[in-house]
């Protein structure tokens, strides 16, 4: 019985947390103990490992005492709460912003969670319902996930936990070539719905955003990093979107009137700065880093958007225009 598949083993392993842990907890130590009188051989190491893998589907609590941890699996029991209807709306709220992320793991677990929270606090069930039809949820428009699967998201955890370089097999998104790198994960983010991975790519010898499902294969080099202090917020001050360059710009536009309007109500969390003009035109300005999105992003306005600076930036946007205009005179000498 020393080999058995990992599942039966961490069935093992929850039963002894659930039933003979009572309140007191087991050690790792106890537990490879009762492993052993049960004919199977387990490292200390599995054992963190398996205790890791049950807390994505079990509630396993934690207790240190003096320089030991014991370890206990229970059901989070919500004891004394009362909840009103604006209450379990909030909860149906929630429940329905996060509908959008049912294609992650995590978003498909709070998903669950909610709708039993929302079952088990609504007693009057036709007034919650009632109230629920009062109110309608349009939910962020997100990208579907593509499969990817849990060991490489559980690597990636543990890398970042770890401090563990990394060496990766990544197909890029412009060329879809698939390179070899070295890197170190700093933050795993979601983002639009996917999981994207952050941190010091040694091959680029700069800091890159992986979105995960691209990526191939991930393997501890055995070597180990820092990650920089206050590195997330420094990181989302020079970027746009969701990718961030390396040439820190200054980034000015001229939004006229008529966008000003739009750009006041629904772009003023992407601004340092706005000024207001005399004429009803607004200033946009931004410390950021220079990507495609910006050029994307300032496009969309058309000429109802001109940009000050940085020059190379302008200079590529009149470049574009020319290229439009050509296009549009191509197409109507062709009617």
């Amino acid at each position: 019985m020393s080999n058995i598949p990992q599942i039966e083993r961490q069935m093992y392993l929850l039963r002894l947390l659930a039933f003979q842990s009572q309140e007191e907890g087991l050690s790792v130590d106890e537990i490879e103990k009762l492993f052993l009188d049960m004919g199977i051989e387990v490292s200390k190491k599995t054992i963190r490992r398996d205790i890791e893998d049950l807390t994505f589907y079990y509630y396993i609590s934690e207790e240190t005492r003096g320089r030991t941890t014991y370890f206990m699996a229970d059901k989070a029991l919500l004891r004394e709460m009362s909840l009103g209807i604006n209450d379990v709306m909030s909860l149906y709220f929630t429940r329905e912003i996060l509908r959008a992320y049912r294609g992650l793991d995590l978003g498909s677990a709070a998903c669950r969670l909610l709708d039993e929270l929302i079952k088990r606090a609504s007693p009057s069930g036709k007034a919650h319902a009632e109230a629920f039809e009062m109110l309608k949820v349009r939910p962020e428009k997100v990208l579907k996930e593509e499969n990817i699967e849990r060991k490489t998201l559980q690597d990636i955890r543990d890398a970042i936990k770890e401090g563990k370089r990394v060496s990766i097999e990544y197909r890029a998104f412009s060329s879809g070539t698939v390179t070899k790198r070295e890197f170190d994960p700093y933050v795993l983010e979601i983002y639009d719905g996917c999981y994207h991975l952050i941190g010091f790519c040694h091959l680029r010898n700069a800091v890159r955003d992986l979105r995960v499902a691209r990526i191939k294969s991930l393997q501890d080099t055995g070597e180990r990093f820092v990650r920089p202090e206050n590195f997330y917020e420094e990181f989302e001050k020079n970027r746009f979107g969701v990718l961030a360059g390396g040439e820190k710009i200054k980034l000015e536009i001229r939004f006229s009137s008529s966008a000003a309007k739009y750009v006041k109500e629904y772009e003023k969390d992407r601004a340092d700065e706005m000024t207001e003009c005399a004429d009803g035109s607004l200033v946009f300005i931004k410390e950021t880093t220079l990507t495609p999105e910006i050029k994307k992003w300032i496009l969309k306005y058309g000429a109802q958007a001109e940009v000050l600076s940085p020059e190379v930036l302008r200079s590529e946007l009149a470049r574009e225009a020319e290229t439009l205009a050509l296009l549009y005179a191509g197409k109507k000498d062709r009617e």
